[in-house]
This record gives structure tokens, sequence and C-alpha cells, in this order.
């Protein structure tokens, strides 16, 4: 019987219980009905969550009581998989990883069938159209999952931006304080973003928390540097005072 296996990366995003409803429905109805008795009888599906202090295995998101996910959340793992008696075995695991770097999130789709390759790759793609709705843009702070590159890129940046701006502002106030604005601006918003805006996170009162105090600090940030400095020296550059 052929066989394939298939590998996605998972891509940025917001994990919620409301997307894991949508995961399980998915594989437990909907992909049910579309490939009926050849999944067999004998089916496993499980979701574990890895906190701090444990992790939780449970057969259905519904048994997770809590509108939210623990403080303590550093990855989830969802897994479906059926008996070698089927006419379709499959080897389901969805994992969402919200730990620090390296991270490793991804989707995985072993399918043996006689249309082995068109069964993973067309449930590959339609777990992937879930994630769609719930997709982030942290991949701007995060573009790679094994380092976190661009904040380390930006804090080198930031300190090349404040040393020229110290020893500018001596001689030249008005370049000085361009250069020291740009240090105030690409340190916070990038280099802050490797913890307020991972790669994959969780929805949890921390998260949101973060969420909150990322987006009010940036725009403190954006307003002092616009309408603080650059503005009243492009003021004074175009009007002369």
């Amino acid at each position: 019987m052929p066989e394939f296996s298939l590998h996605r990366g998972v891509p940025c995003c917001l994990v919620t219980k409301d997307l894991l409803t949508a995961i399980e429905t998915y594989l437990r109805v909907e992909m049910r009905q579309k490939l009926g008795e050849m999944l067999g009888n004998e089916i496993t599906y499980r979701i574990s969550i890895k906190e701090k202090i444990g992790t939780e295995t449970l057969a259905s998101v519904g048994e997770y009581s809590p509108s939210t996910f623990s403080d303590g959340t550093e990855e989830i793992e969802i897994r479906w998989e059926n008996g070698y008696q089927a006419n379709c075995q499959l080897n389901i695991a969805i994992r969402f990883d919200g730990g620090s770097f390296p991270v490793f999130s991804e989707l995985k789709v072993g399918c043996a069938a006689p249309t082995a390759r068109e069964t993973a790759i067309g449930i590959g793609d339609a777990i992937l159209r879930l994630l769609e709705s719930y997709r982030t843009y942290n991949w701007i702070f995060n573009p790679v999952e094994f380092f976190p590159i661009v904040s380390y890129l930006a804090g080198i940046l930031a300190i090349g931006f404040l040393f020229s701006g110290s020893v500018r502002i001596l001689s030249n106030r008005e370049q000085g304080l361009y250069l020291l604005s740009a240090a105030v601006f690409v340190g916070w918003i990038f280099f802050s973003a490797a913890y307020f805006r991972p790669r994959v996170s969780f929805d949890t009162r921390r998260q949101r928390l973060l969420d909150r105090l990322w987006r009010y600090f940036s725009l403190g940030t954006f307003g002092f540097v616009f309408f603080g400095t650059l503005l009243p020296l492009i003021r004074k550059a175009i009007l002369g005072f």
C-alpha cells in the first residue's frame, strides 16, 4: 500500500480554545464524513497541554474548563491516529510550540492508502486553512524558528544608533536627535518583540496583558519619537522656527 508523509510548518498564530475546537471538529467529524468507512473504528484522539508544572492530556478540548490557557502553557499537541486494520491509515500530529528559541511548531500527516499522497496533502491543506483566521504578523519580528535573529540585529543596530547619536549631538544637535530617536524606536519595537510577540502564542491572561503593554509602549514610543523629536525638527527645517 502506498505511503506518504507530509511535513508542514505551522504559521505564526494565536492558539485559542476556538482554534482547537475547529481543528477537533474537522478531525473527528468533517474528515470522517469525507473519508467514511476507510478510517475504520479504532480511532485515538488526544490533546496534550504542556505547562511548566506538568502535562495534561485530554480526550477533547471540551474537557478543558477554563476559558483561557494557563499562564505557564509552553506547548500544545493534537494527535489523531487510527488502527492498522483501516483501509486508510492516518497518523496526524499538530504541535504548537510557544517556548523559547529554538521552537518547533509543525504539522505532520502520515498516510497509508491507495491515494496516500492526495489524502495527506488534502488533510494538511484543510488544517492550515483553519489556522488562517488565527494568523498573526509576529513573523516580522521572528522570521526563523531557531534563533531570534531580528531582535539581536535590532539590538546591535540600536546600540550603534545610540553611540553615534551621543557623539553626533555634541557637534550637530539635529543629526544627534535623529540618531537617538532611531535608537529608541528600533530598540523597543524590534528588540522587545522576541519576548512580547512570539511566533506562536497561547490565549492566556499573561499574553493578553503582554499584548496590551506592547501596543501601549509601542504607540508611546512612536508618539515620543515622531511628535516630540522628528516633527519639531522637520517643522524647523521647512518653516524656519
